[in-house]
């Protein structure tokens, strides 16, 4: 590992704090194996979304009460077909994007634990052309999926210390070791 008495950060490692929005407090505490509180605020869900779900799911069940209502009064069937569809039609945000923790659940697993591991060595770029682009960072034969971004904050055949989640293999703070 590299030693913070330094104060001038190098190039690299500040095109990877704006890609991996980190900073050097951040980094300091992923040094000691730890993710920092500013990155445990971002990685985890919302906290409002628990009382979104249950709005929406209450506004669900009222569309299909009404509609369902006025379908029994009028003795008109297909508007309940109708209501159904449109409670089911509401519903389907919930369905989507419920949680974060359920669309990325290793994710959630590690900011729970807090625990952050490390691996140091020389790096390489590589990308697989495929419909959609995706790139790697290889580093002392790990490799990592990442955004156009973060790859392009990276030197080719450089020496950097990255630091990820162990479980999603989420990469949250990276510098380069001079």
């Amino acid at each position: 590992m590299q030693s913070t008495t330094s104060t001038k950060i190098p190039a690299a490692t500040t095109m990877l704090m704006q890609a991996l929005r980190f900073d050097q407090r951040d980094l300091a505490k992923n040094r000691e194996g730890q993710l920092s509180p500013r990155q445990i605020s971002r990685l985890q869900p919302p906290r409002f979304q628990g009382l979104a779900v249950w709005i929406l799911l209450g506004h669900v069940a009222l569309i299909i009460a009404l509609l369902g209502t006025i379908a029994i009064v009028s003795q008109q069937w297909g508007l309940l077909l109708v209501a159904l569809f449109v409670g089911g039609m509401a519903g389907m945000p919930m369905i989507m994007v419920r949680d974060q923790r359920f669309m990325r659940p290793d994710v959630g697993a590690d900011v729970r634990k807090g625990v952050v591991k490390s691996v140091c060595g020389h790096t390489t770029r590589h990308t697989r052309p495929d419909q959609e682009r995706s790139y790697y960072i290889i580093i002392d034969e790990t490799t990592f999926e990442v955004s156009s971004k973060v790859y392009g904050g990276f030197f080719q055949e450089g020496e950097y210390c990255i630091y990820y989640l162990p479980r999603s293999r989420m990469i949250v703070s990276a510098e380069q070791i001079i």
